[in-house]
């Protein structure tokens, strides 16, 4: 027997979420996972340049006898609703609350065997909803971070530069002017902001190759300045820059695995995973973490042309789920 897929619907207040239940063969009650992703995710199989690496790891739990529901996000996919940018990181994590109430109430799915697996912000989210679901059986968070979004965004940016050989120099002052753009401290004028975020567009441009860099006009800087603007000054924005993950990952009674790529930003990494062992020191606690090796943030190879799903990674998701589920 073949395993079956099934077109599915639910609904958090007004918000519909369409996702995907796949089932493994036989009859009878069936272990489960819910796969939550991050806002920036495009639809339900975190497709990227083509590849779906959530679509592959469904297949390969599905293979080990799970059930898997996969859902796409607000205003994703075939999920509508306002653009994503305008809800906030726990207004996702109840959409994810509501998705494990649906696989709960299904006479098929082992009610006690509900796992969740959340990638990027999807982490949080899925920290979020583990924290306040009492009988969740574990947490696996993929390339997740412990730190409020103001700090990781800080952090993200200065590893980044100094892996491309960026001077202390210009790596300070490239953080002041995130600071002012980013809105700290909280009293920065929106016209000091707008200054900031043009340095950054133009230090970003001059990043390019001389060809593409003379393609741009001012207007295309300025339209770079308002997008950046828009963004930063949205509802999820503002409420994901001061959320701290490490207070919904305190609040968790479920084991936990955390599984990270190595080929993240090196610096980036290290920082993550020792703010991720503080967190869990506190509450002595002290969950696996996996390194997959040749997989980018996304669960792509970096060691292969072409570019494919890593099996790597979605053999380590499959085997922690194993364990805990």
């Amino acid at each position: 027997m073949a395993q079956t897929q099934q077109s599915v619907s639910f609904t958090n207040g007004n918000q519909v979420l369409a996702g995907t239940l796949t089932m493994p063969p036989g009859t009878g009650v069936h272990p489960a996972v819910l796969i939550v992703l991050g806002s920036g995710s495009s639809n339900r199989d975190g497709e990227v340049e083509g590849l779906r690496p959530f679509q592959a790891m469904t297949t390969e739990l599905v293979k080990k006898g799970f059930a898997v529901l996969r859902y796409d996000n607000r205003s994703k996919g075939r999920s509508p609703g306002k653009p994503i940018d305008e809800s906030t990181t726990t207004e996702l994590a109840s959409d994810a609350q509501v998705a494990y109430r649906f696989l709960k109430g299904r006479k098929e799915i082992d009610s006690g065997r509900i796992g969740i697996i959340g990638h990027s912000e999807g982490a949080t989210i899925a920290a979020i909803a583990a924290s306040r679901i009492p009988k969740i059986r574990c947490l696996l968070a993929l390339n997740g971070a412990a730190l409020p979004g103001y700090e990781d965004i800080l952090l993200t940016t200065e590893e980044r530069l100094r892996e491309a050989g960026t001077s202390d120099d210009t790596i300070r002052s490239y953080l002041t002017n995130m600071r002012l753009y980013l809105g700290r401290p909280a009293s920065t004028p929106l016209g000091k902001r707008r200054v900031a975020t043009r340095h950054i567009v133009r230090f970003e441009i001059n990043r390019l190759p001389v060809d593409q860099r003379a393609k741009i006009t001012k207007a295309d800087i300025e339209s770079a300045v308002d997008s950046q603007l828009h963004e930063v000054l949205s509802r999820w924005e503002q409420h994901y820059l001061s959320l701290n993950p490490a207070n919904y990952y305190q609040k968790l009674r479920c084991p936990v695995s955390l599984i990270f790529s190595d080929s993240e930003v090196e610096g980036l990494l290290s920082k993550r995973l020792s703010e991720f062992r503080k967190v869990f020191n506190r509450v002595n606690q002290a969950p696996p973490i996996r390194q997959i090796k040749h997989a980018d943030h996304n669960l792509i190879t970096t060691d292969q042309r072409p570019k494919a799903v890593s099996s790597a990674f979605i053999k380590a998701v499959v085997e922690e789920a194993g364990k805990l589920i």
